[in-house]
């Protein structure tokens, strides 16, 4: 075959396939074989000693761009599901604030992920609010408990001093401790009774 029948055979070809990858569309894998033909076809049109091939190469970056965004869809519904699997797995008997957290942070990375390639997230919102009402509330337990500990320690550490300020200033602090706790269901009968013995102090 002479130069000018390679050369007119690469640009029939190429204008064939350029024709094609323009219509292209789907999957990863056909968009992929597309340019891939494309790119061959660029070479035999170089090799043949056709210039011009500008036009062609934007429509494989056109291509590469499109299989990315595939890519990059694909693996942002992974990680999500993925981590709505996880935030929807039974935390243990009794979930601590990390694990929760945890739980919380990825779900909500991987719907940021995911809103980028206009992905649906509703039902992963509804399970990320969930989490964070379940974070707050153990944020509220954990330090409803610790302002608790603290005001019990208190009185017990001054439990044979009969000043009269000591006294109220700890009967303040374990009252706003135990009607903390009772708002998140924290046993405080003894610190009832604790309150009764110190407003009697008070008043002796």
């Amino acid at each position: 075959m002479c130069i000018r029948d390679r050369r007119e055979s690469a640009l029939n070809q190429l204008k064939e396939l350029k024709q094609e990858a323009e219509a292209a569309s789907g999957d990863e894998a056909k968009l992929e074989e597309c340019r891939d033909k494309l790119i061959s076809s660029i070479e035999r049109c170089t090799a043949a000693g056709v210039g011009e091939v500008s036009s062609e190469n934007l429509l494989v970056d056109k291509l590469n761009q499109e299989i990315n965004t595939i890519l990059v869809k694909s693996n942002a519904e992974i990680e999500l599901r993925e981590a709505l699997n996880d935030a929807s797995d039974e935390v243990s008997r009794e979930p601590n604030l990390e694990e929760l957290t945890s739980k919380r942070d990825r779900l909500s990375a991987a719907i940021d992920r995911a809103q980028l390639s206009a992905i649906d997230v509703s039902n992963e919102m509804d399970k990320l609010n969930e989490l964070d009402n379940s974070v707050l509330q153990t944020e509220e337990n954990t330090e409803a408990e610790l302002q608790l500990a603290n005001a019990r320690h208190s009185v017990k550490e001054t439990s044979l001093d009969d000043n009269p300020t000591v006294l109220r200033s700890l009967h303040n602090s374990l009252e706003k401790a135990v009607e903390r706790a009772e708002k998140v269901g924290i046993e405080v009968a003894e610190d009832h009774q604790t309150l009764l013995d110190l407003n009697k102090k008070i008043d002796c």
